[in-house]
């Protein structure tokens, strides 16, 4: 399954679907460190993310699932991140895929055989 989604639903319409399709064991890599500390309980966010996470503990506490979620660098997960950028460009808050899009393609293969990609960083 593959989701492409706008920042501002912050993966919760993913979690949504996700359940709708009666899946039983994910992985949710968010690139948010706070909003991953205050899923697990060992830290608590701002104001700011406060109510969509509030919403996605409420629908993981409320299903049989077996739930593990992960903080992940952007850099290091390009598809989530092409996903996003994808949405962005898209009308709508939301758009599901049946199949791959086209710009995607590569880099799930890159992921598939383990390519290790480089972060340019400008000294300033």
């Amino acid at each position: 399954m593959f989701i492409s989604q706008c920042k501002t639903t912050s993966g919760f319409q993913g979690l949504l679907l996700a359940k709708e399709k009666g899946s039983k064991k994910l992985i949710v890599q968010i690139d948010l460190i706070i909003v991953v500390g205050t899923l697990k309980g060992s830290m608590t966010c701002n104001a700011r993310h406060h109510g969509i996470v509030q919403r996605w503990n409420d629908l993981l506490q409320s299903l049989d699932w077996e739930v593990r979620v992960t903080h992940c660098y952007r850099e290091l997960n390009q598809v989530a991140d092409s996903l996003v950028n994808l949405g962005v460009g898209l009308n709508g808050d939301f758009v599901y895929f049946n199949e791959p899009p086209r710009k995607v393609l590569t880099l799930l293969y890159a992921d598939q055989v383990g390519a290790k990609f480089s972060k340019l960083i400008v000294n300033q």
